[in-house]
């Protein structure tokens, strides 16, 4: 081409090339491996999260027992400090189990010899002794076949509260669990019952009596009679007597009475007054409502300290139920 057109800047080769190049043609196409990576792998978890346990007695037992668990009665959470504990030992300190001694010093050693292997919590009911006990209703006598000591259950007794462990009551109709629990329950005084429980308000004695005390009382106690709700009725009515439960709430008159009721007593009716006219109102207004709000209805044991009691679902629970901690163990949503 140059030479045919005197390409500028061109020489022409001095001389032909001597041979043409030799160079051979792949003999394959190249070859690369794909990467090898591997899938991740994630472990299953070992375990499923567990519920926290604790050492609390067995309301189901005939005998006074701890056992082990993470399900304990409503009660024994609400009263938590109470009733449930981190090892057997405590448990059984505060609540006395059956048969059971405790230990009488721990051991002491340097290090460790070997880590403890405990394949499931050991409940006291494979440790206490096989002792059967029937629960006796009040003025009546028990006798355990293992230990043959007999145990009379006093007419009347001081006891906690169960709406209020700090407080002491006195009577003769304690909680039907509180029988399978005497030791701990059941006291003759005032001053026993509260040194164990912690009640609030009340102070130990610091003396004692400084005089003799009679051998007869100078006077005749009197029972003071007050309006109450007839628990031991189905109806809603009001009763007027000596007859009621330490924890009830109690009236002057009957009519207070029956207002706790959002239907009044069944069986009694407030007496009417003839409308007056005048020409101005005969007083001021009231600055609060002149009647009580009425309750929702609620799911509450009929009879609480029955062992028979059934639920029922209306408004006319006792007011003493409306309290915080009582409302807590006695008023449900269904």
């Amino acid at each position: 081409c140059c030479l045919a057109n005197d390409c500028a800047n061109w020489s022409p080769p001095t001389s032909d090339p001597t041979a043409s190049p030799t160079t051979a043609e792949p003999t394959s196409a190249p070859t690369t491996a794909a990467p090898t990576t591997a899938a991740p792998t994630t472990a299953a978890p070992t375990s499923s999260p567990t519920e926290p346990s604790w050492w609390y007695p067995d309301p189901d037992s005939d005998t006074i027992v701890c056992v082990y668990g993470s399900d304990p009665i409503g009660f024994y959470k609400a009263n938590s400090a109470k009733y449930l504990f981190d090892s057997m030992t405590e448990c059984c300190l505060e609540h006395g189990c059956t048969g059971w001694v405790p230990p009488t010093a721990s051991p002491v050693t340097s290090e460790p010899t070997a880590s403890p292997v405990t394949t499931s919590p050991t409940t006291e009911k494979n440790l206490a002794p096989n002792i059967t006990t029937t629960v006796p209703p009040l003025n009546e006598t028990t006798t355990t076949t293992a230990t043959a000591t007999t145990t009379t259950t006093p007419e009347s007794c001081y006891y906690p509260d169960p709406n209020d462990p700090e407080t002491c009551l006195h009577g003769s109709s304690p909680p039907p669990y509180y029988l399978m629990y005497p030791t701990n329950r059941l006291f003759d005084t005032m001053s026993a019952c509260c040194a164990h429980y912690d009640c609030t308000n009340w102070v130990p004695p610091t003396t004692a009596p400084t005089t003799t005390p009679t051998t007869v009382p100078t006077t005749s106690p009197t029972e003071t009679k007050r309006w109450y709700d007839d628990w031991n009725d189905v109806e809603d009515k009001c009763v007027f007597g000596t007859g009621f439960y330490a924890m009830q709430e109690l009236f002057e008159t009957r009519e207070e009475c029956c207002q706790q009721f959002d239907d009044g007593c069944v069986d009694w009716a407030p007496p009417t007054v003839a409308p007056t006219t005048s020409a101005s109102p005969t007083s001021p207004p009231t600055k609060t409502p002149t009647s009580s709000p009425t309750k929702p209805p609620r799911w509450y044991p009929y009879d609480p300290y029955s062992v028979d009691t059934v639920c029922v679902y209306d408004s006319a629970y006792p007011q003493w139920m409306t309290a915080e901690l009582a409302a807590s163990l006695f008023l449900f949503d269904s």
